[in-house]
């Protein structure tokens, strides 16, 4: 929550990275009416996920701690990739795109304790992989000779996978048995999207620009909120050439249950970013 609120008040201090594909006058980069202002880079971020089981009937359930008992490394590169259309003078169009895979090799343990389970020895594997896309269509609020303010609505797309693997000798429920066990869980799930861009343009160069969006859903079994913010500057090499650097956040929490079973999933990073810029 700290990264987070520092990295709020470093947005709204700052101004947002030059993604104002309108302003012809005041970015050296190529403008059109329908120009296409395309960004592709990576995060190399901290990770800090968890990952929560529970038997409705039996009452008995599990937690763990990837990076924290299970040694999964914190650090990780993530690559994005994100696009920006302007339909018109006010009107824009963005799609975004992130992907990563969070994989542990067996890991050798005795007396693992995961709350209802524990795994006396044997190997444990886990995982929390994912595929995220969003679209949001943007609308700009207030334009002056340095600032543009967006407002975006949207639709954020999670593609989930996490789950653990274990074998050797292992007891859930009370019962110690010896053999593989696992819980894995996959699901896709639509969270509506709004947020708030700002866009500063500092010289023809340089610009900065912070935003951020909230993404929230209860629908049926699964119930999911998401927080994201970015704190980006821009450098114009030419009219279609640019690289854009700066710090992510993001943070997601997902729970699906039935009457049976609960499933709660988490994970959150925040890093640097760097990539390039291609307009057209």
């Amino acid at each position: 929550m700290k990264k987070l609120l520092c990295c709020v008040v470093l947005c709204l201090l700052g101004g947002v990275a030059l993604s104002s594909a309108e302003e012809p006058t005041e970015t050296i980069l190529q403008t059109r009416n329908s120009q296409w202002v395309i960004a592709v880079g990576g995060s190399s971020v901290l990770f800090d996920s968890s990952f929560k089981y529970l038997d409705k009937e039996t009452g008995n359930g599990f937690f763990f701690d990837p990076e924290g008992q299970l040694d999964l490394p914190e650090r990780q590169d993530v690559p994005m990739l994100s696009m920006l259309v302007a339909l018109k003078d006010r009107h824009f169009l963005s799609i975004g795109a992130t992907r990563f895979r969070r994989e542990s090799t067996p890991l050798a343990v005795e007396d693992l304790d995961l709350g209802d389970l524990g795994i006396a020895s044997g190997e444990v594997s886990v995982w929390i992989n994912s595929n995220d896309f969003d679209v949001s269509y943007g609308y700009r609020l207030f334009r002056d000779d340095h600032i543009r303010i967006l407002g975006k609505v949207g639709i954020y797309t999670l593609d989930l996978d996490a789950g653990i693997h274990a074998e050797g000798e292992w007891n859930f429920n009370g019962e110690r048995e010896s053999g593989t066990f696992g819980r894995e869980r996959s699901l896709v799930a639509p969270l509506p999207l709004i947020g708030v861009q700002f866009n500063f343009h500092i010289n023809r160069r340089w610009s900065m620009s912070t935003s951020v969006d909230a993404m929230y859903l209860p629908v049926g079994d699964i119930t999911g909120r998401a927080l994201r913010s970015k704190l980006h500057s821009r450098y114009a090499f030419g009219r279609t050439v640019g690289i854009v650097f700066g710090i992510n956040y993001f943070n997601i929490h997902v729970t699906e249950q039935n009457d049976e079973r609960k499933y709660d999933v988490s994970y959150g990073y925040d890093g640097g970013f760097a990539g390039l810029i291609f307009a057209f």
